[in-house]
């Protein structure tokens, strides 16, 4: 998930995000906006994937009293866990997660296409700190390391994504690069021989460049470009991956990487989209829509041509955000419930609700489409398209069960704040808290089936660049190994997982 700067005003009034790593975003395009205070958001850096389209669960309270630097309490170094951990199913997945973009570096090598991110980078002061665009945690290099590094965590599943640009160089299946089917074929059959289950994301915020420039998930042949793509990975990896996620995060990628959007940040590189005929208010609203027929399309591909044979499962991943209204006041109460349509049941409707989109937001798009004089914004599901969705409930899923594909918070800004940046307590405080939560959310009867810590290393964050970590291996990027160091987090979180998990560690971090 990208970090966004703190922005105070949604839904007309204000969210608090206390945790670190957390964000609040200015109003998306439509949104309610009033004279109520409006939406207390307490969400943070986590998303849920049900086993079709995300899913919701109780979650930790955000509200985490960070000790200041040099105040760590001594419960933190010495590794108190939750006090709940017996509580935790013995077949829960044990996590962590990184991203292709983030960590594999090594882009212009092996018949790896170019994508969207590789040009980004390439453009001086779109990345804080201006790094080279080559500098990166050579993960593409270091794999068999990275995964002695999951091996001594002790964690069941690893969660990584494949790039597009790298299998598919032009992003359609009529060239494939056979390069980078070995590289993901020899990671997932390492993980596999040493006990650890691959979850893949297929898309990770990031596409070749030449569907970007004949617009992306603007274009409607996106959802045939996308299922290609997706048949590939299926064929080459299915047998080696029980569970695939189709997107990260629709809503956050329609909002911000496709056209610059007013009060967002701009992860984009700028798509024409005049050339749709579309306002940039229509564009995120379409692209949501052609990603939810895209993943609709994936997994009755899947269904229909590779379950019989691989048993697989395929999710979405939903990064939403939820709210509490700041009073009881009917608009401080309308005003959380729009920011809940646009920041969770947006996406989450079509699927797990009636087939299509919230009705509030509905009325609300559909009336600002009359006042700019256009034919729609926000897009009509065809009663085909309705079926496709529902039937993914219909058939496998009555009680969604919810995967948390990410759960972290970054290195105590500013860096100098830390005398030593490998003792991040504050972190190790952060996960047992938010696992803590997790228990208390499986005692009261949420299927939450695992738990992600992100991220494995402190990675590529997008915009922040290098400046903003958030891995429990420290990466020194000035040193030629990219030298991986554990920081005091991942200490914990082997002892956590290896006590759920009832391991013995064979090696000790």
């Amino acid at each position: 998930m990208p970090s966004v700067p703190y922005q105070p005003a949604v839904g007309g009034g204000y969210a608090f995000v206390p945790q670190v790593g957390g964000y609040a975003t200015g109003p998306f395009p439509g949104q309610y906006s009033g004279p109520a205070q409006g939406a207390q958001q307490v969400g943070g850096e986590q998303a849920s994937a049900g086993y079709s389209q995300g899913g919701n669960a109780p979650v930790a309270d955000q509200s985490v009293n960070l000790a200041p630097a040099g105040q760590e309490t001594e419960d933190m170094e010495n590794g108190e866990l939750p006090k709940n951990l017996d509580k935790f199913p013995k077949d829960f997945i044990w996590a962590i997660a990184t991203a292709d973009f983030q960590v594999e570096g090594s882009n212009d090598v092996d018949g790896r296409g170019v994508s969207v991110w590789d040009r980004i980078r390439e453009m001086p002061g779109r990345i804080k700190g201006d790094p080279h665009p080559n500098l990166s945690c050579e993960a593409y290099k270091k794999w068999k390391e990275d995964v002695e590094l999951l091996k001594a965590l002790g964690v069941s599943h690893y969660r990584f994504s494949i790039s597009w640009s790298r299998i598919l160089p032009t992003g359609r299946a009529d060239q494939v690069n056979e390069a980078g089917i070995r590289y993901y074929r020899e990671l997932c059959e390492e993980l596999v021989k040493h006990g650890i289950k691959p979850i893949v994301t297929l898309f990770h915020y990031d596409m070749p460049l030449p569907l970007y420039e004949e617009g992306g998930f603007l274009n409607p042949d996106s959802i045939d470009w996308f299922t290609e793509f997706a048949e590939v990975c299926f064929k080459h990896f299915g047998d080696l991956v029980d569970v695939w996620l189709t997107f990260n995060e629709i809503i956050f990628y329609a909002m911000f990487s496709v056209v610059p959007m007013e009060h967002l940040p701009d992860f984009s590189l700028n798509t024409d989209h005049g050339r749709w005929n579309l306002t940039a208010h229509q564009v995120p609203y379409l692209v949501a829509h052609h990603k939810l027929l895209a993943h609709a399309r994936v997994y009755r591909l899947y269904r229909e041509k590779f379950y019989e044979e691989q048993k697989g499962l395929v999710g979405i991943i939903s990064g939403g955000r939820f709210s509490e209204p700041i009073s009881a006041g009917p608009e401080d109460v309308t005003a959380t419930k729009m920011f809940q349509n646009w920041h969770f049941f947006w996406i989450n409707d079509p699927i797990f609700g009636s087939g299509d989109y919230p009705p509030a937001m509905r009325q609300r798009l559909d009336a600002m489409a009359v006042e700019e004089g256009l034919s729609t914004i926000l897009p009509k599901f065809t009663d085909e398209e309705k079926r496709l969705l529902k039937e993914i409930v219909k058939e496998r899923y009555s009680d969604v069960p919810v995967l948390l594909t990410e759960n972290g918070c970054a290195d105590m800004m500013p860096a100098s704040a830390f005398a030593d940046p490998l003792q991040d307590y504050h972190r190790v405080k952060y996960i047992r808290e938010h696992v803590a939560e997790v228990g208390q959310a499986i005692e009261k009867g949420s299927s939450v089936i695992g738990y992600t810590a992100w991220s494995l290393l402190d990675n590529f964050e997008w915009l922040d660049g290098f400046e903003m970590k958030f891995g429990l291996f420290r990466v020194d990027f000035e040193s030629p190994e990219k030298t991986r160091t554990p920081k005091a987090s991942a200490k914990y979180y082997q002892k956590l997982v290896s006590t759920a998990r009832g391991l013995d560690p064979k090696n000790e971090l």
